[in-house]
């Protein structure tokens, strides 16, 4: 790009051969013309497109759990949300190109500061879904009342849900699921601060499926 003198050219408007005359704020330029490019996406952009397609398909919904869990207060990074896919994309696209895949186990849905829970239990009994943990007193963290976010997906019916009932301090949590048997649930949990400027890392949890009623 080149600035030129009016003066001695005018003023150049439009496409001039491979140029374009421009102005902006008084000052005007001239340019080259984008050349076209004829032979489509390379595999390269093709493989980051699906990637990204795939990541907005999982991921959009629970924009505001991700928008949480990436928010962390005492971590620097970009957007929360941006922070998710990105992660998404790292760590959770199985598969090659076109035929790319969700490892639901490497799915982050949140980063943090925050101690994560330990030993955690899932289990699926009827429509109830249980998750146990130990309750250990920490003076110097006190992180005690921290809430829990359980994230749930039904994989056989494509939904996510979400519960927030359970304080680390209550040891379990029991979900009445109304949920049709045979649906198989993914399950994910981190813990969030009282003021909810500081979260865990997500822990993926496990994947159980809802006992056929006989």
């Amino acid at each position: 790009m080149a600035k030129y003198s009016r003066g001695t050219y005018g003023l150049i408007s439009g496409t001039v051969n491979n140029a374009v005359g421009s102005s902006w704020r008084g000052v005007n330029y001239l340019r080259n013309v984008a050349k076209k490019n004829s032979s489509g996406p390379s595999p390269g952009q093709l493989t980051v497109q699906a990637k990204f397609i795939l990541a907005a398909k999982q991921l959009s919904r629970i924009k505001a759990v991700l928008n949480l869990g990436f928010g962390d207060k005492k971590l620097d990074k970009t957007t929360a949300y941006n922070a998710a896919v990105r992660a998404f994309i790292n760590n959770a696209v199985t598969g090659d190109y076109p035929d790319f895949a969700v490892d639901y186990a490497k799915m982050q849905v949140s980063k943090g500061s925050l101690n994560e829970l330990k030993n955690v239990t899932l289990i699926a009994a009827d429509n109830l879904l249980t998750l146990n943990w130990p309750v250990t007193q920490d003076p110097f963290l006190g992180n005690s009342d921290n809430e829990i976010l359980v994230l749930l997906y039904n994989a056989t019916s494509d939904d996510y849900m979400t519960n927030m009932s359970a304080k680390r301090y209550d040891g379990e949590l029991v979900l009445e699921l109304a949920e049709k048997p045979g649906s198989t649930i993914k399950v994910w949990l981190f813990c969030v601060s009282k003021d909810r400027k500081s979260v865990s890392n997500s822990q993926y949890i496990g994947s159980v499926t809802l006992p056929e009623i006989i």
